[in-house]
């Protein structure tokens, strides 16, 4: 990107109405003027990908002294992706107790606030307690919701595990031995059936670190890297049905 076009969306006030735009605004390498940015715009925003990516962002930075505006604009958006930002907020603030509490209240909250936990870049205190809300709701929701949404939601919750074991967490930080069993038998029950890639790539990534070497698990994720043909993910699925060491070092 030309280095004026990045200093006007630098310089800008109001929403970002690409994605893109939001990305190289986030890797311009100013943190003070993105986070700066980021916050004009989100004063403004109204529903839509790119205001749910710059909530991200300011996660990926660790932006905390955002967290009220974040809480401000979940309210104002609404429905799922009010949930999703103001989930965000309380990832932001480092208040994971409170949003399991709140979660507890608010299904859209339980189910949608592992969006927001994939782009943390730490591993919070509290984060069984966490972990815990999302598997108690992902055995409510087995029998509640349809099929897409099930996997859709089992997919965010995996890849927020795979984050979190990308930040040094092992499993025991997360899940106990019994949500562990029941959560591996889920992935390899849906895994194959999946159609979605990005809850299918979460699965698998959650799978290859729970059960790499289970007959069942292996045939889940062979199964997923014949059908989707990105080449990164089967760069994964190979690492993980070929050394049985996953996440990779």
């Amino acid at each position: 990107m030309p280095a004026t076009h990045l200093e006007q969306l630098l310089e800008g006030k109001g929403p970002f109405d690409r994605v893109a735009d939001v990305r190289a605004v986030l890797h311009a390498g100013q943190t003070a003027r993105t986070i700066a940015r980021f916050e004009r715009s989100l004063a403004q925003a109204g529903v839509g990908a790119a205001t749910l990516q710059t909530s991200f962002a300011l996660l990926r930075l660790d932006a905390r002294s955002s967290g009220p505006l974040l809480f401000s604009l979940g309210k104002r958006l609404g429905g799922s992706p009010g949930a999703i930002v103001e989930a965000a907020a309380f990832l932001l603030e480092d208040r994971v107790s409170d949003l399991v509490l709140a979660a507890r209240c608010s299904p859209l909250l339980a189910r949608h606030s592992a969006q927001p936990y994939c782009h943390l870049r730490r591993v919070p205190k509290q984060v069984a307690q966490l972990f815990g809300l999302w598997v108690a709701e992902l055995e409510r929701a087995s029998s509640q919701v349809g099929v897409a949404a099930l996997r859709g939601f089992l997919g965010d919750v995996s890849e927020a595990a795979f984050r979190a074991f990308q930040c040094g967490a092992a499993a025991g930080d997360l899940l106990d031995e019994r949500a562990q069993s029941w959560l591996g038998d889920l992935l390899c029950a849906e895994l194959p059936g999946t159609t979605d890639f990005l809850a299918a790539r979460g699965m698998t990534w959650l799978l290859g670190a729970l059960n790499p070497n289970d007959d069942a698990a292996r045939a889940a994720i062979e199964r997923a890297r014949q059908r989707f043909f990105d080449r990164e993910f089967q760069r994964d699925c190979e690492v993980i049905l070929s050394t049985g060491i996953w996440p990779a070092v």
